[in-house]
């Protein structure tokens, strides 16, 4: 996370993963990212609770609980 170095974030094709620890320790999030293959993840510049995730088919999806939950941008 920019405002918290012991938050990271992994785009995989398997979803997406969170560690709260600097990596020591990784949890799979994505309530509402079910099935994503996630090929790029990004922050807000101007709000960084806010994540972008895009698919390997071109589609965006975003957060702003720092991952917790997942909505289709359209």
């Amino acid at each position: 996370s920019p405002t918290n170095t012991s938050i990271m974030f992994a785009s995989t094709s398997d979803g997406v993963y969170r560690s709260d620890d600097a990596g020591s320790n990784w949890k799979k999030i994505g309530r509402g990212l079910e099935g994503v293959d996630a090929v790029a993840l990004t922050f807000d510049v101007s709000d960084p609770n806010y994540i972008y995730v895009v698919n390997n088919i071109g589609v965006v999806y975003y957060s702003n609980n720092l991952g917790e939950s997942w909505t289709r941008f359209k």
